[in-house]
């Protein structure tokens, strides 16, 4: 008997004016009065969980990058992707609105403390009941991780997962508190 395959969809999707097509903001069509509104990412939750969509997923970064001849210049008047509302804040308003879509973010370990990664997530995997994802970056763009050596990124990320695992235990203290966390 053949194997039955699966495919599983995953939203890009940024907080900001484009997504995955930098100048998509551009379009006649591409609504932006909205983009401070609840509405519009619970919305887009609705939306994708009615089209079978497995996740949506935030790119999240900090800053802009400086890709091109080092500036600015280019990304700015070209459009390019930008995270305007931070995605955490946003994945519980598509939680409260869909039951099976999974709820990613991109979280960075450079600017992040484990303990503080840890509770954001476990509280967005409370108030999802267990759909909470997180993209692990240790932010090697020319903000602070392009200034860290790869190897001391690394070990920053390495120590954030394991923060994390260790504070995503139940009844393991957690943090400088030493209390422990309720998920």
């Amino acid at each position: 008997m053949p194997v039955t395959r699966k495919m599983h969809l995953v939203a890009y999707l940024k907080t900001g004016p484009t997504a995955s097509y930098a100048s998509a903001w551009r379009h006649p069509s591409a609504p932006l009065h909205d983009i401070w509104d609840a509405e519009r990412y619970e919305h887009l939750a609705r939306l994708l969980e009615h089209a079978r969509f497995d996740a949506g997923f935030f790119a999240d970064g900090l800053g802009l990058p400086d890709l091109y001849k080092s500036s600015f210049a280019d990304y700015v008047g070209r459009g390019g992707q930008l995270s305007l509302i931070d995605p955490m804040t946003v994945l519980p308003l598509m939680a409260r609105v869909t039951r099976h879509l999974g709820l990613g973010n991109t979280i960075s370990t450079t600017f992040n403390q484990p303990y503080q990664i840890a509770r954001s997530l476990g509280s967005l995997d409370l108030l999802s009941r267990g759909r909470a994802a997180w993209n692990v970056v240790t932010s090697a763009t020319g903000l602070r991780g392009a200034q860290l050596r790869h190897g001391r990124r690394a070990a920053e990320g390495r120590r954030a997962m394991t923060g994390r695992t260790t504070c995503w235990r139940p009844a393991t203290p957690c943090g400088t508190a030493g209390t422990p966390t309720p998920w």
